[in-house]
């Protein structure tokens, strides 16, 4: 990209020509105002975590204000590799969940799968989705194990954590349309080298689900359901494997109590 100032907006900016004109085409944009110690990214990168075979993206903006805060708003595609029986399952609990409310992919989802898949591969997929309200067959580009979005992060200096506002948004999950958003979390924190992952989804009081990644990927739930199918499960189909590498990682539920642990840091969920 290029430097530039932007006399209109008293800013200095780093980008394309493309990304200046069109803040939502492909691309990195960062930005210094003139005035004052705010500082302004949007595009898609890697965050500095390293949660083992577990890929993930972010997708959106972030900026530091002028009280020295990091927040960041957008998409997180995340690739587990969890087995096609849980993810299935899960996608059906979340498309249905009583709690959920409509998410608008104008929002945020537009731009992520832009980033993902090109400017001509997401027009037809935002078409058809504003067509139909689901993908009848979700581009190869954009799928993933789970894309969250409508997620609003900030920094927790306490936790050295990156926590998101209690509500998130669920966009795909595998090859299925979910689009709704529902009460949960989702936290990345760096804890003496080894990074952790949480994500929660609090569809009521007697029906959630949290998955932690520290070590090994665990997984809490009140639901009865996805126990049984995961006691089914043989010892293979236990694992996270990526099918690229055939690297895996151990999947195992918990019994710790790290649902309750993570919950009661928040007034959110009680």
């Amino acid at each position: 990209g290029y430097l530039r100032y932007d006399g209109k907006k008293e800013r200095y900016v780093v980008s394309t020509d493309l990304k200046f004109e069109n803040p939502k085409s492909p691309g990195t944009l960062t930005e210094l105002p003139k005035s004052g110690c705010g500082v302004y990214s949007s595009g898609m990168t890697t965050l500095p975590f390293n949660f083992n075979i577990i890929e993930h993206q972010f997708i959106g903006d972030a900026w530091v204000t002028e009280s020295n805060k990091i927040e960041m708003r957008g998409s997180l595609p995340l690739n587990l590799f969890m087995n096609d029986k849980l993810v299935d399952y899960l996608a059906l609990q979340l498309k249905n969940a009583s709690s959920a409310q409509p998410v608008d992919v104008s929002y945020n989802y537009e731009y992520a799968i832009t980033e993902l898949a090109g400017v001509e591969v997401a027009k037809k997929a935002i078409d058809a989705l504003t067509k139909d309200g689901y993908y009848k067959k979700i581009p190869d580009e954009v799928r993933r194990t789970i894309v969250l979005t409508d997620l609003n992060f900030r920094y927790d200096n306490y936790e050295d954590s990156f926590v998101s506002e209690s509500r998130i948004g669920i966009a795909t999950v595998d090859d299925k349309s979910i689009f709704r958003s529902i009460p949960g979390r989702v936290e990345l924190e760096r804890n003496r080298g080894r990074d952790i992952l949480r994500v929660y989804f609090h569809i009521s009081d007697q029906h959630w689900y949290y998955f932690e990644y520290d070590t090994y990927f665990k997984f809490e739930t009140s639901d009865l359901a996805f126990i049984e199918i995961w006691n089914k499960l043989k010892p293979k189909q236990k694992q996270l494997i990526n099918p690229g590498s055939e690297k895996n990682l151990k999947m195992q539920i918990s019994r710790m109590g790290l649902r309750d642990s993570f919950v009661d840091r928040f007034r959110d969920f009680e």
